[in-house]
Formats: C-alpha cells, structure tokens, sequence
C-alpha cells in the first residue's frame, strides 16, 4: 500500500538553549528539543502520533489551514523603518496580504 505525503508547516521558535515547534491545525500538538533538526524530528512524531489516535477515534482529520511566507523587509539596526505601520499592522483585525 503506497502511503500519500502530506507537508504540515510547523512553526519553530527559539528559546533560551533549545527550540520548540508546533502546529497551529492540531492545537496542543507541541515538541521541544535542543536543536531545530531535534524539534522536527520530535514534530514528526507526534503529528503521526496525534492523527494516528483521532483514526482511532474515529475523528475527523483536521483540514490543512496553515501556510507560511518569507518576506524581505528593509531593516536596519540603527533605524527601525517599520515604525507606527508595525503597530498598526498588529492592531488591525483584517488586511491585505503581505
């Protein structure tokens, strides 16, 4: 049986000697480990593992909802060019795309 491969965007974060990852779509599916190749590791495991007990369940699947895009800002240490828009941009509750 052919297994079809599913990408799930995890969200890695990096904390004081180690880095932790999640997934938004699966909340309390979390994982901690000293290096971010340790974290997606971990991650691998318990997706496999959460999606595995929802099979079990027989629960839904959650749907894919998560993306995740790289921008370029112009950014430099001596000037924050992003000023009051950056805080405009986290106050407001809807906007366009970046």
């Amino acid at each position: 049986m052919r297994l079809r491969m599913t990408k799930y965007t995890i969200i890695i974060e990096k904390g004081e000697g180690n880095r932790s990852a999640y997934y938004p779509d699966l909340p309390g599916v979390v994982a901690a480990a000293k290096t971010e190749d340790g974290a997606v590791e971990l991650m691998k495991d318990v997706i496999e593992f959460h999606l595995g007990g929802l099979k079990k369940d027989r629960l839904p699947i959650p749907e894919l909802t998560i993306s995740a895009k790289s921008v370029k800002m112009p950014y430099s240490a001596d000037t924050c060019v992003f000023g009051q828009e950056l805080t405009a941009f986290h106050m407001a509750k809807s906007g366009p795309d970046i």
